[in-house]
């Protein structure tokens, strides 16, 4: 009877052993799933950065297109612009009348007609005045006149 003792514990050891091998292999198919889930949440969390660097990049893109047309807008402007010597400004010629912008603004990348006046010309923006040389000359030419008939 011994035998069958030693069998039997023998068979309760082998029983202990496997239900330890399936806890183990639970445990292992447990952890082998938690440790899929935390690589599954860092390539979430890769995929979320790369969606965020490229929402980033086209913010960047869309910014320098906007660059671009502004400057091949002003490009444009600018070459329908001819410089006036005799008043120190920018003039384009809209309708058969002259329209002069001043060149303080037109530096600075802005197109501000300027204000007519009898005198001057002056900018609504920065209030810059531009002379105007031909009040001068008539001034002049007629303070000679004077003083010849005198």
């Amino acid at each position: 009877m011994e035998s069958i003792a030693i069998i039997k514990a023998a068979q309760a050891g082998i029983k202990t052993a496997i239900d330890i091998t399936k806890k183990i292999s639970e445990v292992s198919d447990a952890i082998k799933q938690a440790d899929l889930k935390l690589q599954l949440a860092n390539l979430i969390e890769a995929l979320a950065d790369a969606k965020i660097q490229f929402a980033d990049v086209k913010d960047v893109l869309l910014e320098k297109d906007n660059k671009i047309k502004e400057l091949e807008d002003r490009l444009k402007r600018d070459s329908e612009l001819t410089f006036n010597e005799n008043y120190g400004v920018y003039e384009t010629e809209i309708e058969g009348k002259f329209v002069r912008y001043c060149l303080k603004c037109h530096t600075e990348g802005k197109y501000i007609p300027l204000q007519v006046e009898d005198r001057r010309f002056t900018c609504n923006n920065c209030n810059q005045q531009y002379q105007r040389p031909e009040y001068y000359r008539a001034i002049q030419t007629n303070r000679k006149r004077k003083k010849r008939s005198l």
